[in-house]
C-alpha cells in the first residue's frame, strides 16, 4: 500500500494529528522504559504508551455547526507545555484503578508524565506545528523536520521498543530514542540544503522572498515542498535532495489578502470573522482555490509538492454577500493511480528534470 493511500483511508486524522498515534505511544513508552526498574519497565510502556497519545483526545471537539471548531481546538490546550503535568496527572488517574495493585501511584505519575511530555514536542518536529506556548501566544511552532507520517521514524522506536519490552532492557529504549534524534537532525541538515536551493532560486529571479515555507512531503526527507512570498504572489516549487539537489518547477499563485477582498462583509458578521479564523489557522497563506470556485485555500499543503492547488480549504456559500451564510471545510484528494505514481518518482527521483547543484 502506497503512502497516499495511507493519507486517503482517513484524511481528517491524518491531515490534523500532527503524527500519527502509533509514533506518539512509542516515544511515550520508550521515555517512561528509560525511567523504568526492570521489573516495572513493562508497566511503564502502558503508561508511556498512553501518556503519549492522551494529548490528541482533543481531535473528537466537533461541531456540526462550526467546521472550523476541530481547527481551533486541535493542538492547542493540550499541546501546551503548561499542560503537561495536568496531562500526565489525567493519564495516571486513567491507569490507576488498573495499575494500583502493580506499583505506586508517584512512580505511575512519573511513567504516564514522561510520556505525556513527549507528545507537543514531537508535534512541533513536524509539519504541521502545535501550539506550545500557550496560553502565552497563540503561534503555532513547526520545526518541519519530518512529515505528518514517517515510517524511519516509527521503525526505530518501535524496534528499540520491542527490544525493551521483550529483554527487559531500558537501554534498547534509549537508542531508539537516540537514533530518532539523528534522524530529526538528518531532518534540519535536509532543511538546510532545501533553504539554501530556494534561495539560490528567488536570486535568480531577482526576487526578494517576504515569507519562506520549507516542508517535508509525506513519509519522507528527500522531497520537499517550498513556497515563497514576493510582490503579493506565492512562489511554489518542489526541491529533492538526495546525492544531488534537483529542483520540479512549479508555478505562482496570487496571494489572498482578505481584508480587502471581503471589505463588503460585515466585520462582525459570522463569514468574515470564519475566513478570518482560517486565515489565523493557516497563517495567512491563503489563495484562490484555481480548481475549485469560491474556495479558500492553505497554500501551504496540497496533493503533489509543486502544484499550486492547495489540498484543503473553506468554501463559501452561494451569494456570500450578506455575510451570515455558513462556510464549510472541504478537502480535494487525488488518490488515482497516475497522482500515486507521480509522487512516488519525485521521492526516489525518477525522471526529473533540473539542475543537479553538488
Amino acid at each position: 500500500m502506497t503512502i497516499l493511500r495511507l493519507l486517503s483511508h482517513n484524511p481528517l486524522r491524518k491531515a490534523f494529528s500532527p503524527l500519527d498515534i502509533l509514533t506518539h505511544g512509542l516515544l511515550g513508552a520508550s521515555l517512561a522504559q528509560t525511567l523504568a526498574r526492570k521489573d516495572h519497565l513493562r508497566l511503564a510502556s502502558l503508561a508511556g504508551f498512553v501518556g503519549g497519545i492522551l494529548a490528541d483526545v482533543d481531535i473528537l471537539v466537533r461541531s456540526s455547526n462550526d467546521p472550523l471548531l476541530n481547527l481551533e481546538v486541535h493542538r492547542s490546550l493540550t499541546h501546551w507545555l503548561l499542560f503537561i503535568p495536568v496531562g500526565g496527572l489525567i493519564a495516571a488517574l486513567l491507569l490507576w484503578p488498573v495499575l494500583r495493585r502493580k506499583c505506586g501511584f508517584r512512580e505511575l505519575l512519573l511513567f504516564a508524565t514522561a510520556g505525556y511530555a513527549t507528545h507537543a514536542l514531537l508535534d512541533a518536529c513536524a509539519s504541521y506545528g502545535t501550539h506550545l506556548f500557550g496560553p502565552f501566544t497563540d503561534d503555532s511552532i513547526a520545526w518541519n523536520l519530518i512529515s505528518v507520517v514517517d515510517p524511519i521514524a516509527t521503525l526505530v522506536l518501535l524496534v528499540g521498543f520491542v527490544l525493551a519490552f521483550t529483554r527487559k532492557r531500558s537501554l534498547a529504549a534509549g537508542v531508539g530514542i537516540a537514533l530518532l534524534l539523528g534522524y530529526l537532525a538528518f531532518g534540519g541538515f535536509q532543511q538546510d540544503r532545501v533553504r539554501t536551493q530556494v534561495m539560490k532560486i528567488a536570486a535568480e529571479e531577482g526576487h526578494q522572498p517576504e515569507r519562506l515555507v520549507i516542508k517535508p512531503t509525506l513519509g519522507n526527507v528527500l522531497l520537499w515542498r517550498t513556497l515563497y512570498e514576493h510582490e503579493g504572489y506565492f512562489y511554489i516549487n518542489a526541491i529533492r535532495v538526495g546525492r544531488e539537489t534537483v529542483t520540479i518547477p512549479g508555478n505562482r499563485i496570487p496571494a489572498l489578502h482578505y481584508e480587502q477582498a471581503f471589505e463588503q462583509l460585515d466585520t462582525n458578521g459570522r463569514l468574515y470573522r470564519d475566513i478570518e479564523r482560517f486565515h489565523r489557522f493557516a497563517n495567512g497563506y491563503l489563495v484562490w482555490h484555481p480548481e475549485q470556485p469560491d474556495v479558500i485555500g492553505d497554500v501551504r499543503y496540497a496533493m503533489l509538492p509543486n502544484e499550486t492547488a492547495p489540498l484543503w480549504g473553506i468554501r463559501l456559500p452561494q451569494n456570500w454577500g450578506g455575510g451570515e451564510e455558513h462556510i464549510s471545510f472541504e478537502h480535494f484528494r487525488r488518490t488515482d493511480s497516475e497522482t500515486r505514481q507521480r509522487f512516488i518518482d519525485m521521492v526516489l527521483g525518477k525522471g526529473l528534470i533540473g539542475d543537479p547543484t553538488e
